[in-house]
């Protein structure tokens, strides 16, 4: 039997908040992690401003953390990366950026990565986004240079949770 149903059933006569509960755990056990909520402003003299915010599974709350993600823009659905347009990350890190046209960036702390799109000609744009995965640092690594240094931290592994979302514009 499915772990869904064993959930619900599980909690049939309880109140009507942990009913809930039970529901919001059984519909949405098989979801990602998390995901990208993707939202788009108007375009003001050729400028779109797009924020991402990764969510957890019920695309409710933010996650904090940094998350590396990955996003490219197309002329055609589901397209290789290309266009005529400036991308420019004005909220987490720039990491790599191909021709404005394939860019990987660390979100802000709190989940949340921003980015202007600047078109220079008329026409659609496709933005294709990929959760790469959530991101750790190593601690601090000192050197003296020479061959010689420290690392000082701890490693974390990594659950690499991957999804992918488009938008049309």
């Amino acid at each position: 039997m499915p772990l869904k149903r064993i959930l619900h059933s599980q909690f049939s006569n309880f109140d009507a908040q942990l009913q809930r509960f039970a529901s919001d755990v059984s519909q949405n056990m098989d979801n990602r992690r998390v995901s990208i909520q993707l939202s788009s402003s108007f375009e003001v003299a050729g400028v779109r401003t797009f924020t991402m915010q990764v969510v957890d599974r019920l695309r409710r709350n933010p996650i904090s953390g940094r998350w590396l993600i990955q996003f490219w823009v197309t002329e055609t659905e589901w397209g290789e990366p290309g266009g005529d347009q400036a991308v420019t990350i004005t909220q987490g890190t720039l990491v790599e950026d191909i021709n404005d046209n394939l860019i990987t960036a660390a979100t802000q702390d709190g989940g949340l990565l921003q980015f202007t799109m600047d078109i220079a000609v008329a026409g659609s744009r496709y933005v294709y986004i990929a959760n790469l995965e959530e991101l750790t640092e190593s601690g601090v690594i000192s050197s003296s240079g020479g061959g010689g240094g420290s690392a000082v931290g701890s490693r974390v592994s990594l659950d690499i949770v991957r999804s992918l979302v488009s938008l049309r514009i």
